[in-house]
């Protein structure tokens, strides 16, 4: 087998088949992936060069003492205190923001300021006082994240680090208390995990949230559709019964062959030693899941008359309105569960690395002689 590589490729569009809407883009990725400074700062040891005339730089922030023990104390104070400071600066702007929004332009005794701030709104206000958005919009969403926690949480809280913070404020308050209430304490657990380990278990919180309102979602569709006992349907029960699990399996094939793309793309573009065995695996497995599908058609072949199939797709192969509906409700509940068991199967392989130098205890891998 010989490396190939091309410096194009096409984008192809799937087609499940059976809607136009229901459509899967095969995943792409970079070579160039960009670096994640806050997780590789998590995770990587960092050698920092000597700063030219440090003492006089540091008179700057009132770092004048030689004593390691004050020094201690002042950095522990400072980093305590950085995320009350943002947060304080997050419940300014909010209040600058309702107060806007409410008719007040600031100092009222100034009428051009005013009459700006209310026309353009809180843009303006931050813009006129030389404010950065985006620090501003930081602030206020952390901000908002602390002013819904409980008060015996707020110590925990102000003592992470701004990214953790940002993170947690990224899920929806709901998602936070019901894990709370299931004794998954979030704030707690964020302590002590690293940047990129609480971003894959926040992913993997919304993934459940997702799979939450899917199914709640299925749930009262049911109960409706059972509700009607007069209702009219294109088909027998049974063929939209069917219909439907071909949906659910049809899909299931295009993530797992678009999963197998994605691995593929990566191999491809890797210079591993074993590069060749590698790309041999994925070559068979794309093999092995052709060959089941063509064996099934040579079984279907095997015991149907092919004037009984269809040579191509036909209008009752659409979806109904009904059938679409019900299907925006499963597909992403299926698309999500199929990425929550992809990350599961990470997180088991990442837990079997070894932690520190040298081979896992009871390793086979081992050099000659050994």
């Amino acid at each position: 087998m010989t490396k190939k590589t091309k410096a194009v490729q096409a984008t192809e569009d799937i087609d499940l088949g059976i809607t136009e809407g229901a459509l899967v883009h095969a995943t792409q990725t970079d070579d160039a992936q960009p670096v994640d400074i806050a997780t590789a700062a998590a995770v990587l040891p960092i050698a920092l060069a000597p700063v030219a005339n440090l003492a006089a730089v540091a008179s700057h922030f009132n770092v004048t003492t030689d004593d390691l023990g004050e020094l201690a104390r002042i950095g522990a104070d400072s980093i305590g205190r950085a995320m009350f400071e943002i947060t304080r600066a997050g419940m300014a702007f909010l209040r600058a923001q309702e107060l806007i929004s409410l008719g007040h332009g600031g100092d009222r005794r100034s009428t051009p300021e005013r009459s700006g701030v209310e026309k353009d709104g809180f843009l303006t206000w931050i813009n006129a006082h030389g404010l950065a958005n985006q620090r501003v919009y930081e602030a206020m969403r952390i901000a908002k994240f602390v002013a819904q926690l409980p008060q015996d949480e707020l110590e925990g809280v102000l003592a992470l680090g701004k990214v953790k913070v940002m993170l947690l404020a990224s899920l929806p308050q709901e998602v936070i208390d019901q894990a709370a209430e299931s004794g998954n304490d979030m704030i707690g657990k964020a302590d002590l995990m690293t940047v990129a380990e609480l971003k894959e278990e926040i992913r993997a919180l919304k993934r459940r949230e997702k799979n939450y309102e899917a199914e709640l979602e299925r749930a009262h569709s049911q109960v409706k559709r059972l509700s009607q006992v007069n209702r009219t349907t294109e088909f027998l029960l049974r063929t939209e019964e069917i219909r439907e699990e071909c949906m659910a399996l049809q899909l299931g094939v295009e993530l797992n062959t678009s999963s197998l793309k994605k691995l593929f793309d990566e191999v491809n573009g890797d210079e591993s030693p074993e590069w060749r065995l590698q790309m041999e695996q994925i070559w068979v497995t794309a093999h092995v899941m052709a060959s089941r599908g063509l064996d099934l058609i040579d079984h279907m072949a095997s015991l149907v008359r092919e004037d009984d199939m269809p040579e191509r797709i036909q209008g009752t192969h659409i979806l109904s309105p009904d059938e679409a509906r019900q299907w925006l409700i499963d597909y992403p509940m299926i698309e999500n569960r199929h990425a929550a068991e992809a990350a599961n199967r990470q997180e088991k392989r990442d837990a079997a690395k070894p932690r520190g130098a040298g081979r896992p205890k009871g390793s086979t891998n081992k050099a000659k002689g050994e």
